[in-house]
């Protein structure tokens, strides 16, 4: 199992040093509230919005292009489904929160993607904790079957999350069992020929985890909810984005 935190250097061993990420690497300050970094977000007349020709999203917590859909998962939890409507569901202690089927694919935009033949079966589950009086998503499963051509593909990748004055802290597993069946181990990537790969990346700017299905045309992400702090300033929760063309 590897334990790696956002903004802190580590090693599968032990942690050297506590990393802030210097003021100019981060989104500008907006209210109580941070924009995404990098250029995805600005404030405007007090609210992040996302910055760009043809896209949309939340400015403090995901941005997307036009030919992508997403949804996301914040406190209690509140869904913002993929057609822009909102509804709060109730909590058990883990849940199905998508299931899609998209085409095998390759490429990143609207100009290269190209299907194949193949489907994916991407299925998403969510858990939560309780802070403040409410409960947020505190961890994320996701279970992947492929099947391009002959080949058959399974892929699972569970992460965990804490934050504690700024530093989060995530824990990955994983494994390559029939439908993410336990148990459980070291996290894995798993390379599809011609298709990319399924893998995690961390991104300690904006304080995300992303499990990134490249053959599926599926990212999601997570970010932990702040135990000390205000957790206004990271809004913490889950999104999952799909590209339409796949």
């Amino acid at each position: 199992m590897l334990r790696t935190s956002l903004l802190l250097i580590w090693l599968p061993t032990a942690v050297l040093a506590n990393i802030l990420p210097p003021d100019e690497l981060l989104g500008p300050q907006c209210g109580a509230t941070r924009c995404l970094a990098q250029g995805l977000a600005d404030c405007v007349d007090g609210e992040c919005v996302c910055q760009g020709n043809n896209v949309k999203g939340l400015g403090n917590f995901v941005c997307v292009r036009e030919d992508e859909d997403f949804a996301v998962i914040f406190n209690d939890p509140m869904v913002r489904d993929f057609s822009g409507g909102h509804t709060k569901i109730p909590l058990v202690c883990k849940f199905l929160a998508t299931h899609i089927s998209t085409r095998a694919c390759t490429g990143s935009t609207p100009d290269n993607v190209e299907t194949v033949n193949g489907m994916c079966d991407f299925r998403f589950f969510a858990w939560g904790r309780r802070r403040l009086g409410k409960t947020f998503i505190r961890g994320i499963q996701v279970n992947v079957m492929l099947w391009v051509g002959n080949d058959t593909y399974f892929h699972a990748s569970r992460l965990e999350t804490e934050a504690v004055n700024g530093v989060y802290t995530y824990t990955e597993d994983g494994n390559r069992n029939s439908f993410g069946a336990p148990p459980f181990g070291d996290p894995v990537v798993t390379s599809v020929p011609s298709l990319g790969s399924i893998y995690t990346q961390y991104d300690h700017i904006s304080n995300f985890a992303r499990i990134i299905a490249q053959p599926c045309g599926i990212e999601v992400g997570i970010r932990g909810v702040e135990q000390i702090g205000s957790p206004l300033e990271h809004p913490p929760g889950v999104y999952i984005k799909v590209l339409k063309a796949c």
